[in-house]
């Protein structure tokens, strides 16, 4: 586009500025030597000159109309929602860095226009969170009237007791979750420690629970038991979808194996299984949320759970899988301290 505006440039000086220096010339000689021929050749220079002009003209507001049309076009695709279109970068130097302009700030419209859309969803989200927890209250509180009339009934079967206290935990753990949805904005600061330990037994005992009859729990705690900033529904959400994730891998047969130990952040929970493990690659998929590997109905959920609970209190999730032998996901957590 360039090259053909030089060649016109040069077109011009060549058929107008010259022939009008010419022109000049010709009326500043004596009138005698004004011969008539001479008068046609300048008045035909003369006309040449004028197309020319004319013609540099149109050839220049063509030139600049291109880049603008350009501008033009991919506004009204960004408008209409075609947010990734991006202008080929070409031309002077000066129009380079105009469409190189154009494209980044299209880009962050783009960022802005995700960020929106993944705000709206989690703000929809929240909303319909709220209004199951606040539904689930009213059949939570039947089930406490169940709970407490079967406790004080009299039974002589042995696994009553036992049925009977997972039925507890099941229905404190329900409205843990509630009451935890309802009160996500409010601050937490100044809340009692949780002693990990106890969050981690309750929470085996109601899987035990499913009568996963091949599957085996190990259990190694560091002692004494560590209380952890983060609340025991948080725990035993975080630990419990790991774990759930763990059982589904292994096709409910197995070993899990959960530690506890310190660490330089403060608690090491290591959770280990010996299901079929995962490569490289789709562990790395697996830890950064929304991605199911090994189940029919999986959505990721449950590992962006975990990303969630564990990043609000300032820990660290990592793991180590090794195909055919197993998997190993590690929480580190600051231990709770008293506040100042």
């Amino acid at each position: 586009m360039w090259r053909l505006f030089h060649r016109s440039l040069a077109l011009f000086i060549g058929l107008g500025v010259v022939p009008t220096l010419i022109i000049a010339i010709a009326f500043a000689l004596p009138s005698h030597l004004q011969i008539e021929q001479f008068k046609m050749l300048t008045g035909l220079l003369l006309i040449v000159s004028t197309i020319s002009t004319l013609c540099l003209a149109g050839l220049v507001v063509t030139i600049l109309k291109r880049p603008l049309h350009q501008l033009k076009n991919a506004q009204t695709k960004i408008q209409n929602g075609n947010l990734k279109y991006r202008l080929h970068v070409e031309g002077s130097f000066e129009m380079q860095q105009l469409f190189h302009g154009f494209n980044e700030m299209a880009s962050s419209i783009e960022i802005a226009a995700e960020q929106e859309k993944q705000h709206a969803a989690e703000r929809s989200l929240t909303k319909v969170a709220s209004q199951v927890a606040h539904d689930i209250r009213s059949p939570l509180a039947s089930l406490n009237v169940v709970a407490h009339y079967l406790s004080e009934q009299k039974n002589g079967d042995p696994d009553y007791a036992e049925f009977l206290h997972i039925l507890k935990l099941s229905i404190d753990r329900i409205k843990n979750i509630a009451e935890d949805l309802l009160n996500k904005r409010k601050d937490h600061e100044h809340q009692s420690p949780t002693l990990l330990h106890n969050a981690i037994d309750d929470l085996v005992t109601e899987i035990k629970s499913k009568q996963y009859n091949q599957l085996n729990f190990v259990i190694e705690y560091h002692q004494p038991t560590i209380p952890v900033t983060a609340t025991k529904i948080e725990i035993q959400r975080a630990i419990g979808n790991i774990i759930t994730n763990a059982i589904e891998a292994m096709c409910n047969v197995g070993t899990i194996h959960i530690k506890t130990d310190t660490s330089d952040r403060g608690v090491a929970i290591h959770i280990k299984d010996n299901g079929p493990g995962m490569t490289p690659e789709i562990l790395s998929k697996v830890l950064q949320g929304g991605f199911s590997h090994g189940k029919a109905n999986g959505n990721g959920v449950g590992m962006t759970i975990v990303r969630e609970i564990i990043e609000k209190h300032h820990g660290q999730l990592t793991a180590q899988s090794t195909p055919g032998i197993g998997t190993t996901f590690s929480i580190d957590l600051p231990t709770y301290s008293l506040p100042k």
